[in-house]
């Protein structure tokens, strides 16, 4: 539960988490192609690895892998750790900041990659929700010389450079959170839910990157009601969610599970972002799912192909290692 992945080459890579009484910080590989799972030996610098955490991020760029943040227990990091996936070797990265100032020890927060820079927004530093925004640059020396230095492949002792900055924002301000999503739709963000630790958001919010703006949007969603003449109605319904997962497929939001300040759910939740409305939840389950995965949060998915991946999680008493597939190559998007 609470481990962090994404995609490079196809492939689906699980870094860290929790499990039912420590944390850990091996990366887990799953390909499609084989149904296959294999485990990363990993390598570095000296030998030098992540320690263990969960509720942290990770955001593939090309061909690595950046890793910032979580915690274990008590104690909350800000670090950063770069995977170089072709040979299993974390990098010697360096970074700096501006004035001294970088973004604090926390966990719950999300991120995104946007052009050269990986963006890290909100989450929890132990005593408070954040609403802070932070954008890592430099994500392309990465890839500078791939392959071509015999350190590359043999202990990523090359030094990258990296820098944090600050970002301002214009416009309302969505109110601090944290284990919210934030769905990268080319040059805007759309962030959903999350919880402060007394209330659990329904809201949802864009973030134009270009002009660094945000908008707050009401999205109706029509919960049908099945009158006696045979016509329907409708209201728009705002759903709460914590610790869910959600991914881009297309101009839709894909949310599956997470829990509503009450208890976990099951469902999968579709938004069509160009119009910005929930699609008919009791259509989604009728026609979209046939046997989901129980109810959880803390659980990742991402898209591979056309099926949304669903591993891991948590519902308050069992943590999962099960691994769902919904094969959306039916459906036009």
């Amino acid at each position: 539960r609470s481990h962090a992945a994404a995609v490079v080459n196809g492939r689906m890579y699980v870094v860290g988490g929790g499990g039912a009484k420590h944390c850990i910080n091996s990366i887990a590989v799953y390909d499609p192609s084989t149904s296959l799972w294999t485990t990363l030996g990993l390598g570095g610098s000296g030998s030098r690895v992540p320690p263990a955490r969960r509720a942290h991020s990770v955001a593939a760029y090309g061909e690595f892998l950046v890793v910032f943040g979580g915690g274990d227990g008590p104690h909350y990091f800000n670090d950063v750790w770069v995977l170089d996936t072709r040979s299993g070797f974390w990098l010697d990265v360096v970074v700096a900041t501006k004035d001294g100032q970088g973004p604090c020890r926390r966990r719950a927060h999300s991120t995104w990659v946007h052009g050269d820079a990986m963006y890290v927004y909100a989450g929890g530093d132990g005593a408070r929700a954040l609403g802070d925004l932070w954008r890592l640059t430099g994500l392309s020396r990465l890839a500078a010389r791939p392959g071509t230095l015999r350190a590359d492949l043999d202990g990523g002792h090359r030094q990258v450079l990296l820098q944090w900055e600050a970002v301002e924002t214009k416009g309302p301000q969505p109110a601090a959170r944290g284990y919210h999503t934030s769905t990268l739709f080319g040059d805007t963000v759309v962030v959903y839910g999350g919880s402060d630790s007394r209330e659990c958001f329904a809201d949802v919010w864009s973030l134009d990157l270009a002009t660094m703006a945000w908008t707050l949007h009401n999205p109706a969603c029509q919960q049908r009601r099945w009158r006696r003449d045979g016509g329907a109605s409708g209201d728009a319904v705002g759903v709460r969610r914590l610790a869910h997962a959600a991914v881009a497929v297309g101009p839709y939001m894909y949310v599956v599970g997470g829990h509503d300040g009450g208890k976990y759910s099951r469902d999968v939740r579709v938004l069509d972002v160009r119009v910005m409305q929930w699609l008919d939840d009791a259509t989604v389950t009728r026609r979209w799912i046939q046997q989901p995965p129980s109810a959880r949060g803390y659980h990742s998915v991402v898209l591979l192909d056309s099926r949304l991946i669903v591993f891991g999680g948590f519902d308050g008493s069992r943590v999962f290692d099960d691994l769902w597939t919904l094969d959306l190559g039916f459906r036009a998007y």
